[in-house]
């Protein structure tokens, strides 16, 4: 059985921006996943809302939003793993941090390294690495707004620094915008539509990086 580690924000939790509710098990994209790739994988859910890559966040729940801080938890509580996912990023477009997209992509940079040097994988060795760069931000409306004020254009700059760091640490990269976006007038977060069409993308990717057909 290969094991992969879903490690996001709240777009891999499941937020549904419908209700402020979390999408079903089924719904929400490691869940449908999980359904696509059958019972010779075991997919592991570690999103959280408001998950940065390398911040604190006071505003939220400090150091609990921090993921360079957890990731290392998650990893060593699941091992051996075959594949960590990794989609993060959305949260540093906060307003309140005032990261541009390279600044973004070296916090995320951070956990590709700390993945790769864990020891985490198969016989103690690195685990594979997908780097996912989120969805674009699209029209937002009320608090959301607010809180992302500024910054949908560092969010279309984000994919090609990603690029950058999964060609440096020669991890396998997928940039989503190219398949889906975010909730038409909420902006951030996926819809079912979005979480089932992401699913079905990665669950190809997935499979191809497993057999070693992806480079």
């Amino acid at each position: 059985m290969k094991s992969i580690l879903c490690f996001g924000d709240s777009l891999t939790w499941g937020y549904n921006p419908s209700n402020s509710q979390r999408h079903a098990f089924d719904i929400r994209w490691p869940g449908a996943m999980q359904n696509a790739l059958g019972h010779s994988y075991r997919v592991i859910e570690a999103g959280l809302n408001g998950r940065t890559t390398v911040h604190d966040d006071p505003y939220i729940n400090d150091e609990a939003q921090n993921g360079a801080k957890v990731l290392p938890i998650y990893l060593e509580s699941n091992l051996p793993l075959d594949l960590v996912i990794i989609m993060l990023g959305t949260n540093d477009l906060k307003a309140r941090f005032g990261s541009s997209a390279n600044e973004i992509s070296q916090g995320v940079a951070s956990l590709v390294r700390k993945t790769l040097s864990s020891g985490t994988g198969p016989s103690g060795k690195a685990p594979k690495v997908l780097l996912l760069s989120p969805p674009h931000i699209g029209r937002t409306e009320h608090f959301m707004d607010t809180i992302f004020d500024g910054q949908k254009q560092v969010s279309l700059e984000l994919a090609k620094h990603y690029q950058v760091v999964a060609e440096f640490y020669q991890v396998d990269f997928l940039d989503t915008a190219n398949f889906i976006e975010a909730a038409k007038g909420e902006g951030i977060h996926l819809d079912e539509e979005a979480n089932l069409a992401l699913a079905k993308i990665l669950a190809d990717k997935v499979q191809s990086i497993l057999n070693g057909e992806s480079s």
